[in-house]
């Protein structure tokens, strides 16, 4: 029901005072603004029930199940029982050697658990990679393993099941990203117990500082002033030089000068 106030004749009677026609005026918008509201939320209610019902949103899922992000013959071999027993001791395996537990097997039980992970974590990136490049294939080069055929081809379906695999897709890039990361763990793992230096760690927090700051130690920042406070500059020492170049070390080589610096603060202060 509309009401044009202004033309309604009670509303110019002189017994209504200005504050008065302000207070009715506003309590008719209210109840228009109300209405209205109450209409578009019946709309939109109703047209999102239309689009994504319960039937199309279970034909979606059922859909986006069955497309695999892996190639026939590599999902085949992928699922075999021989892989699924190895994937299981595989990654019982990796689960040792990342929680550092493998230590308490014997020396021939360690050697055997590292092969298995290692075995494993090239597995997880082999995978990893495949659904990464063969799942961006499918998704942009083959849109119809997405149709749900229901005469005609059920739109709204179709649409969620190309969604979801879009979703499991994008799970799929985490966790290969994920298991590069664990792969690398494990390698350095791996080198240290033979007696060899960490790579790939090392790389991996390189790269990191290089993008985001390397923030020096609240102790060790510490002791480098202390002892340069302490110790005499050499003859033509440049403070901004020498801490371009100390930003520039590695972490052990800045431990190093630290540890030199120390070392000289506490000869100076034992005289």
């Amino acid at each position: 029901m509309n009401i044009d106030v202004k033309s309604n004749h009670l509303f110019n009677m002189p017994i209504f005072t200005n504050f008065q026609k302000m207070k009715i005026i506003i309590i008719i918008s209210i109840k228009k603004n109300k209405i209205k509201t109450n209409k578009i939320k019946n709309i939109s209610m109703f047209s999102i029930t239309n689009i994504f019902n319960k039937k199309d949103l279970f034909l979606g899922l059922k859909k986006a199940y069955t497309v695999s992000l892996l190639p026939a013959k590599i999902e085949v071999f992928y699922s075999s029982i021989i892989m699924r027993i190895f994937r299981v001791i595989g990654g019982i395996c990796l689960v040792l050697i990342l929680t550092g537990r493998y230590v308490i097997f014997y020396k021939e039980l360690q050697i055997l658990i590292m092969i298995f992970a290692l075995l494993h974590s090239i597995l997880i990136i082999s995978i990893s990679l495949i659904k990464l490049f063969y799942g961006l294939y499918v998704i942009i080069k083959k849109p119809n393993v997405f149709e749900v055929r229901n005469s005609p081809i059920n739109q709204s379906a179709t649409h969620i099941a190309r969604l979801l695999v879009c979703a499991k897709w994008g799970c799929g890039a985490v966790a290969g990203t994920t298991g590069i990361l664990t792969s690398a763990i494990t390698y350095d793992t791996i080198l240290e117990a033979t007696g060899r230096e960490k790579v790939f760690l090392p790389t991996i927090a390189k790269a990191f500082n290089h993008f985001f700051g390397e923030p020096m130690n609240t102790e060790n920042y510490q002791n480098l002033n202390k002892g340069l406070s302490v110790t005499p500059a050499p003859e033509g020492f440049n403070p901004v030089e020498f801490k371009k170049s100390y930003d520039q070390m590695s972490a052990n080589e800045k431990q190093a000068v630290i540890d030199i610096v120390e070392n000289e603060r506490k000869s100076r202060a034992g005289k």
